[in-house]
C-alpha cells in the first residue's frame, strides 16, 4: 500500500501533462474537429491503472494526429518518462499552432508558405474591379507590349486572372496559393503560359509574389498536417494580387440591391417610411391625381413592344467582342444603336458586324482610344461609316458550307452508284463468261490429234493427246517413267556379263 501512495504523486503528474497537451491538441485543431473523443479525465482519487490507461489514451491520440511530436516507444509503467514526452508534445503543438496563426492560414485543404512584406502591398478595390482592372490594363500599350515580349495574349492573360481572383481572399485580395495543376485544369492551357501570364500581371503591377514554392522543413511539414490533418511536403508560391494607383480609378459598379417584401413587412408600423406611396391620402387628393382621373393631362405611356430575338443576341454578341461598349449604361441602348443604323440582325450577327468594325479599323489605320466618354456614340458614328448592305460573313460561311455539302452527297451519290453498277447481275455474267473464256482449252475439239511415240521401248506405241488437261498430264507423266525405265535398262551394269575368258590374258 505504501509502494502505491508512493507513486501516486507522479501518476497525477503525468496526468496533468496528459491533460495540457490534449488541451493543446484540442486548441489547434477545433476548426476541424480532429481529435476524436475520449474519456473524460478521470479523479485525483482513481485507482492506477485507471490513469494509466487514460493517460497512454491521450498519448496514442497524439501520437496519430500529428506524427513525429511523440515517440512510439513503451515507458507504460514509468511515469516520469510519459510525463516529459507529453510535456514536449504539449510544447510542439503550442508552436506548431502558434505558426499557423502567424501565417494566417485560410482554408482546410492546403498549407501556405508565410508571406513576406505583404504589409507593403495595397489591397485590390474588390474582385470585380480588379478584372476590370485587368482587362483595362491588358489592353493599353503598355500591356500590349507586356503581352508580346512574354509571347501570350490578352485572352489567356484574362482567363488565369479570372482563376486567380476565385482563389483569392475577397477583402484583400491576398493569399492565391493555388497550384498549378489547378490552374492548368481550369483554364485547359500549359504550365508554361500560367507563368508567361504571371510575368504579364507583374509587369502591369496587378500581381505581387509573397513566396515562392518549395519542399516544406519538417516543422512546416508538422505544422500542415496541424492544420489541415493531412501530409504536404510541398507548397505552391504565394501570390498577392493588388491594385495600382494608375488602375484605381477603374471599378465595377456596385450591384443594386432590391428591396424585398421582409424588410417592409418587419419595418416599424408607426414609422414614416411604413406609408406607403399607394396608401398616402395626400398622393389620393392630390391635383394631379384628380387631373389624370379626369382625363385632363396626358395619356397613360403604353408598354413598348419588345426589341426582337435576333437583335438582343447581336447586341449581346457585339459587347462581349468589344470591351470597350462594356462601359455602356444598358444593353438596350446598343440595341438602339445598331437598330438606328439599319443593320439586317437576321443576316448580320453581332460576330459579324465586330468583324466588319475590324476589317475597317484596319483599312482606315484607326484603333481604338483607350478611354471613350461616350461608347454609344462612337458606335453609331462608326456603323454609319460601314456598307451593310452586302453578304454577312456567316451568311457566306453558311453558302460556302452548303455548297461543300451538296457537292460531298452528289460525290457520294455518283460513287454509289458506280458501286452499284460493277455489282449489277449483268456485270456479273458477263466477268464469269469472260473467265470461263480464259480457262477453256486453246485447241479446238475438231482439230486432229497428234500422236506421241515412246523411246526406250521394244515396241513403238502411238497415244493420242488426251482431250483434257487430266489426261494431258497423265500421259506425260507415263511417258516421262517409260524413258527413265529405258534409260535406266541401258545404263545397267548387269547386262555387261561375261561367257568367255577368250583373248584375256593369263
Amino acid at each position: 500500500m505504501s509502494e502505491i501512495a508512493d507513486f501516486a504523486p507522479e501518476w497525477h503528474s503525468a496526468l496533468d501533462a496528459a491533460d495540457t497537451a490534449l488541451t493543446a491538441l484540442r486548441d489547434a485543431t477545433a476548426h476541424r474537429g480532429a481529435v476524436p473523443v475520449i474519456a473524460d479525465r478521470p479523479a485525483p482519487n482513481a485507482p492506477i491503472h485507471s490513469i494509466r490507461s487514460w493517460i497512454l489514451n491521450v498519448r496514442k491520440v497524439i501520437a496519430r494526429t500529428i506524427p513525429l511530436v511523440i515517440t512510439a516507444a513503451g515507458h507504460h509503467d514509468e511515469p516520469h518518462k510519459l510525463a516529459a514526452d507529453l510535456t514536449d508534445a504539449a510544447e510542439s503543438i503550442t508552436t506548431l499552432h502558434a505558426m499557423n496563426q502567424q501565417g494566417g492560414q485560410r482554408g482546410t485543404t492546403s498549407w501556405a508558405l508565410p508571406s513576406a512584406a505583404s504589409g507593403v502591398v495595397p489591397v485590390w478595390t474588390n474582385r470585380r474591379s480588379w478584372l476590370e482592372q485587368a482587362q483595362h490594363a491588358v489592353n493599353l500599350p503598355e500591356g500590349r507590349e507586356s503581352c508580346k515580349r512574354h509571347r501570350t495574349c490578352p485572352d489567356a492573360v484574362l482567363k488565369h486572372a479570372a482563376v486567380y481572383a476565385t482563389h483569392a481572399d475577397g477583402l484583400t485580395g491576398r493569399g492565391v496559393t493555388v497550384s498549378r495543376a489547378t490552374i492548368m485544369k481550369a483554364t485547359g492551357m500549359s504550365e508554361a503560359v500560367d507563368k508567361r501570364v504571371r510575368r504579364v500581371l507583374r509587369d502591369l503591377s496587378l500581381l505581387f509574389d509573397a513566396a515562392t514554392g518549395r519542399t516544406l522543413t519538417t516543422a512546416e511539414y508538422l505544422a500542415a498536417i496541424l492544420h489541415h490533418g493531412f501530409a504536404q511536403s510541398r507548397a505552391a508560391s504565394t501570390i498577392h494580387l493588388t491594385t495600382p494607383p494608375y488602375l484605381a480609378h477603374i471599378t465595377a459598379a456596385p450591384t443594386k440591391r432590391r428591396r424585398t417584401k421582409s424588410a417592409a413587412q418587419n419595418r416599424d408600423p408607426l414609422s414614416l417610411k411604413s406609408l406607403s406611396r399607394r396608401e398616402s391620402s395626400f398622393k389620393k387628393n392630390s391635383p394631379n391625381a384628380r387631373k389624370r382621373a379626369r382625363g385632363q393631362e396626358k395619356s397613360q405611356k403604353t408598354r413598348k413592344e419588345s426589341r426582337p430575338l435576333h437583335l438582343q443576341r447581336a447586341a449581346a454578341e457585339l459587347l462581349n467582342r468589344v470591351p470597350a461598349l462594356r462601359r455602356a449604361s444598358h444593353i438596350g441602348s446598343i440595341c438602339q444603336v445598331i437598330a438606328s443604323t439599319g443593320i439586317d440582325t437576321t443576316t448580320w450577327t453581332g460576330r459579324d458586324i465586330a468583324k466588319a468594325l475590324d476589317e475597317d479599323s484596319q483599312r482606315r489605320g484607326w484603333m481604338w482610344p483607350s478611354s471613350i466618354d461616350n461608347p454609344c456614340a462612337l458606335m453609331a458614328w462608326r456603323l454609319r461609316r460601314i456598307n451593310w448592305n452586302g453578304v454577312s460573313p456567316s451568311a457566306a460561311a453558311a453558302k460556302a458550307s452548303e455548297t461543300l455539302r451538296e457537292a460531298r452527297i452528289a460525290s457520294d451519290q455518283a460513287r454509289h452508284l458506280a458501286e452499284a453498277q460493277r455489282a449489277s447481275e449483268a456485270t456479273r455474267r458477263q466477268r464469269m463468261a469472260e473467265i470461263a473464256a480464259l480457262l477453256a482449252p486453246k485447241t479446238p475439239t475438231n482439230a486432229p490429234a497428234r500422236s506421241t511415240v515412246v523411246a526406250g521401248s521394244d515396241t513403238k506405241e502411238a497415244r493420242t493427246t488426251p482431250p483434257n488437261l487430266a489426261d494431258a498430264r497423265e500421259a506425260a507423266r507415263a511417258a516421262a517413267r517409260a524413258e527413265v525405265a529405258a534409260l535406266r535398262k541401258r545404263t545397267n551394269p548387269t547386262s555387261f556379263i561375261i561367257t568367255s575368258t577368250e583373248g584375256i590374258p593369263a
